[in-house]
């Protein structure tokens, strides 16, 4: 009776193992697109069938810490036409936007004020993650301006890494934006 009761034991511990390991265990970079018009949408597994939909509120609902790099420049993005290039290290949460939708703030808190958010949206069914400026950004933006340029996302290490760009309506300035934003 004890030997069995060891072994199942002993069974549970390696399963329990095997599914942290694929769970926590792998990176994966979730695409790039550097199409002006169109929100990224990539494949990854937020919603895979390891987590269950109580695992994913709880992950959003946790803070993060958000370092990262902006730089403005006028009219286009060249050598030439920088303006201010500055870091930032900011703690960050992501807000409830809807069923499958959250917001973040956008790069640093002078275009934060603004009311700039990231948008993600998060498909359950398939697991893919849709990043794009939230309704106030995307009315101060050029329209078809906002890039991104790239995202990851990072599962071992709960890490998200934005590359975006965006150009504001009322004064031709470029933001970019790199941000490595990670739960805490």
């Amino acid at each position: 009776m004890q030997l069995t009761k060891a072994k199942n034991i002993k069974g549970i511990i390696v399963l329990t193992l095997t599914v942290t390991v694929i769970f926590i265990g792998c990176s994966k970079e979730i695409g790039s697109k550097k199409e002006a018009d169109t929100a990224l949408t990539a494949s990854q597994s937020v919603a895979s069938e390891l987590v269950s939909d109580t695992a994913v509120v709880k992950f959003f609902r946790s803070t993060f810490s958000s370092r990262g790099s902006r730089t403005d420049f006028r009219n286009e993005v060249s050598d030439t036409t920088a303006i201010i290039s500055l870091d930032y290290v900011i703690e960050k949460k992501f807000i409830p936007a809807g069923r499958n939708k959250v917001l973040l703030n956008y790069a640093d808190g002078g275009l934060t004020n603004k009311g700039w958010k990231y948008e993600l949206t998060i498909d359950p069914k398939t697991g893919n993650l849709t990043l794009a400026p939230n309704d106030v950004m995307a009315a101060q933006i050029v329209p078809g301006s906002f890039k991104v340029l790239t995202v990851t996302f990072d599962r071992y290490t709960s890490t998200f890494n934005f590359f975006t760009e965006a150009k504001e309506a009322s004064n031709n300035i470029v933001h970019q934006v790199f941000e490595i934003v990670t739960r805490q």
